[in-house]
């Protein structure tokens, strides 16, 4: 009977990008580059569900957003809810989504971005009212941009075998 080998998940791996996700999302920026600023929670949190579905449980996404909504003094639950919703949907198309080309999966990344600025935007106006800004949607636009440089860096480092 022939068995296939099980990889072994790489916690230490991710649980290493998602704290550095944490860490570049609390940077302290100039005011200035304030809008410019990547989602990079989102990213981090995008790459594993599409190429280790198994090693990251939607609870982690949940816990990761709770620690980023603790972390910026936000709304408790805001980021919470937004990337389990997120990964939600990353895991209902994984399959379909890890098959396409680099340049499709950025204009994805791009969706769920504004995906996540619109859940954000609309729980802050609730709160108090906002003007449409244009502010948000250029992280988006960022966050896209970044999505090839972390996919090469995550995936070398995901594929990386010691000798």
């Amino acid at each position: 009977m022939h068995m296939r080998a099980v990889k072994p998940i790489p916690w230490l791996r991710i649980l290493l990008s998602l704290m550095a996700a944490l860490f570049l999302e609390m940077l302290s920026l100039p005011e200035f580059m304030n809008p410019y600023w990547p989602h990079w929670l989102v990213l981090v949190l995008v790459f594993w569900s599409l190429y280790l579905p198994q090693s990251l449980p939607i609870g982690v996404a949940w816990f990761a957003g709770l620690l980023l909504d603790i972390l910026q003094f936000g709304l408790l639950g805001q980021n919470a809810f937004g990337m389990t919703l997120l990964i939600f949907i990353v895991r209902l198309f994984h399959s379909k989504i890890r098959n396409y080309f680099a340049w499709k999966q950025m204009i994805i990344v791009f969706i769920l971005c504004v995906i996540d600025s619109g859940f954000e935007f609309l729980i802050n106006s609730m709160q108090a009212p906002l003007g449409l800004q244009w502010q948000p949607w250029s992280a988006c636009l960022v966050s896209m941009a970044c999505w090839i440089p972390l996919y090469i860096l995550l995936r070398r480092s995901r594929s990386h075998k010691r000798g």
